[in-house]
């Protein structure tokens, strides 16, 4: 028979304690890790911060442009060039209000990152030197609205402008040109480093058919559960640094790191971004389960691979196949009939808000500068489309429609080699470009605020 232990009150609430210390140990060591994480992750914000890093995230998803600048943004930009600002109401650089005051002379400047301009300060920006410029020489107050976007094109700054324009009640409204801006209208996919979703609407005016400007490609783009669950974290991305220094580099990342490109192959397709994940895990697996696994993946490998060579045949940029030049020929039909009608468009709207719109057809690097030059050149031009292409039917258009179109690509081939080099960094302008592009427009704004009717429906020729 065994004994009995008689416990005494004391020695049972010690048992309780020791029993009960692993879990609160436990506790205080997660609870411990979490302030140590949260801690961490303060003082990474706020070096980040102060080091003005992580906020070059500029763009936030909009269902009818795509993408659109973020509003009440603090922005720090490093690439090519360095500036630092604030995007206040609507994405403008300047502190602007939508109500115009009594005798303001407003004008909106459309464009994409070479109007946009963030490689310079504000200060010396194509539209702070036009706006103080046009101040000083007619002694009206002048107000310059830039809403150049980083990878827009012609279609996205048409629906900006019909957004925009009967909200801010602008006198002018100049259409910034740059090559390729119509090329991307006809696409609808844009760099996946510089927007939330890559992805833009489209316009396609074809043969005998009414022109078409379709968002869809934006929402379908919105469906991918990446996509989806990028915006439920929104307000990161609006407010922390890290957040934005992760989203800026994420294709470095993707390229350089392969958790980091595991973890987005999941977020975008769950089932093959797991089967990637566990991919390395099967060299222990059974030989029949590994066939049977990696036959099948090598199959999606070889899918992905022939859809890829299938879009880049479709983008080709000198289609040596095309001997008799008819995919040439159409192609360019195509960005001229569709230009032609949103041109069409954007001065009907200007005219019914009582507006005037003009054109200006900016300096392209590429086209000005031999291939020997010391900054690399852009890309080459699409389907052999090139910049003296778009120049001509946009210059036809705005002729037919009567709105003014300033040749700065014609002005620009008059300089020396090394002005126009000192006008760069590699595809934007420095603020030597900046006061060139305002060189340009000063003296037509100058005319149109004079006297409207008179300016005269023919190409402006600039010094």
């Amino acid at each position: 028979m065994q004994p009995v232990v008689s416990l005494t009150p004391n020695c049972v609430k010690s048992v309780e304690q020791a029993q009960s210390r692993p879990a609160r140990n436990i506790i205080v060591l997660c609870v411990t890790i979490l302030v140590v994480q949260v801690f961490a992750l303060f003082s990474a914000e706020m070096v980040l911060y102060f080091a003005g890093i992580g906020e070059e995230d500029i763009s936030v998803f909009d269902p009818d442009l795509g993408f659109r600048h973020r509003s009440h943004k603090r922005v720090t930009w490093r690439q090519e060039g360095f500036s630092q600002g604030y995007f206040g109401q609507d994405g403008l650089r300047a502190p602007t209000l939508p109500a115009k005051a009594p005798g303001v002379y407003r004008v909106i400047l459309l464009g994409d990152s070479f109007v946009e301009g963030l490689q310079e300060p504000y200060e010396v920006s194509f539209a702070q030197q036009m706006q103080e410029r046009l101040h000083a020489s007619t002694g009206k107050q002048v107000e310059v609205l830039n809403f150049g976007t980083v990878g827009y094109s012609t279609v996205q700054e048409y629906l900006l402008l019909k957004e925009m324009l009967p909200k801010y009640s602008a006198d002018a409204v100049i259409l910034a040109y740059t090559p390729r801006d119509m090329a991307e209208t006809l696409e609808t996919w844009a760099p996946a480093n510089m927007k939330p979703i890559g992805s833009r609407p489209f316009a396609l005016k074809a043969p005998g058919k009414p022109l078409e400007i379709s968002n869809l490609p934006v929402l379908n783009a919105a469906a991918v559960p990446s996509t989806k669950l990028a915006s439920q974290f929104e307000w990161f991305r609006q407010n922390s640094r890290l957040w934005g220094y992760f989203s800026v580099n994420k294709p470095k990342f993707h390229l350089k790191n392969a958790v980091f490109e595991t973890v987005g192959a999941i977020a975008h397709d769950p089932a093959k971004g797991l089967q990637q994940m566990i991919r390395p895990l099967l060299s222990s697996a059974d030989a029949s389960f590994q066939i049977q696994f990696f036959e099948q993946n090598k199959k999606d490998q070889q899918t992905q691979k022939q859809a890829r060579a299938n879009a880049a045949t479709l983008r080709r940029p000198d289609l040596t196949n095309d001997k008799t030049g008819v995919m040439r020929k159409a192609h360019l039909q195509m960005l001229d009939d569709t230009f032609g009608e949103l041109a069409a468009k954007m001065n009907q709207l200007c005219t019914s808000n009582g507006a005037r719109l003009t054109v200006l057809l900016t300096p392209c690097r590429s086209a000005l500068l031999p291939p020997t030059a010391s900054v690399p050149a852009p890309a080459p031009p699409l389907y052999n489309v090139s910049y003296a292409d778009e120049i001509k039917f946009v210059t036809r258009h705005g002729n037919e429609l009567g709105v003014p179109v300033v040749n700065a690509q014609e002005s620009a081939s008059r300089l020396q080699s090394s002005e126009i080099e000192r006008m760069y960094f590699v595809h934007h302008p420095t603020r030597h470009g900046n006061k060139f592009l305002a060189d340009c427009m000063v003296p037509v704004i100058q005319r149109m605020m004079r006297a409207p009717s008179e300016l005269a429906a023919t190409p402006i020729q600039t010094k």
